[in-house]
């Protein structure tokens, strides 16, 4: 289910990541990107993550190496992933988790492969298990502080490191909540 779900998210991908995988960011000013991770938090959370979206090429540094991208993805977090349920502050979500993400990517120049991104993401969560009752939300507003990197000389695909502080909005015991994802996503 996971799979067919996947790929019905990411059908088109395939193409797109093909594109972006074969375009340089000097001249391909808006590039699709693609992520999967997976987060785990101080506080009893995790949960994986796959999100869809665009990275718009805003400037070059100098000397010609890609800078800086605006990011804008969709999010997808489902209720199970590889048999593993996920929890979200320790809660069972009943269904999947949606939302969206926007934030900032530098690409380094410097140093081949690594990059570093800042952004915002909202998850929610439209039902979850509270003492053995269904029926409210949880949300996730989440600080992200990503690093990616690679050690091959093709880009297409890249680690994604990440170092999140979430505020976590749950029908009871609400508060902040470190966590910790690692994942990939698609590199240009």
């Amino acid at each position: 289910m996971l799979i067919q779900r996947l790929l019905a998210a990411f059908g088109w991908g395939t193409l797109f990541w093909l594109l972006a995988s074969m375009a340089q960011a000097q001249s391909f000013p808006v590039i699709p990107e693609f992520q999967l991770y997976q987060s785990v938090g101080t506080r009893g959370s995790i949960y994986t993550t796959g999100a869809a979206g665009l990275a718009i090429h805003l400037f070059d540094e100098s000397g010609g190496d890609p800078g800086l991208y605006l990011q804008l993805l969709v999010l997808r977090s489902p209720k199970s992933a590889l048999g593993f349920e996920s929890r979200i502050g320790g809660l069972k979500p009943l269904e999947d988790g949606a939302g969206y993400e926007i934030g900032l990517h530098n690409r380094w120049g410097q140093v081949p492969g690594k990059a570093a991104s800042l952004t915002y993401r909202h998850l929610e969560w439209k039902s979850v298990m509270v003492d053995g009752v269904a029926g409210y939300s949880a949300k996730a507003e989440v600080l992200h502080m990503g690093w990616s990197w690679t050690s091959w000389d093709a880009n297409a695909v890249v680690w994604l490191l990440g170092l999140d502080l979430t505020s976590l909005k749950l029908p009871s015991n609400s508060g902040g909540e470190a966590q910790l994802a690692l994942g990939f996503r698609t590199g240009f």
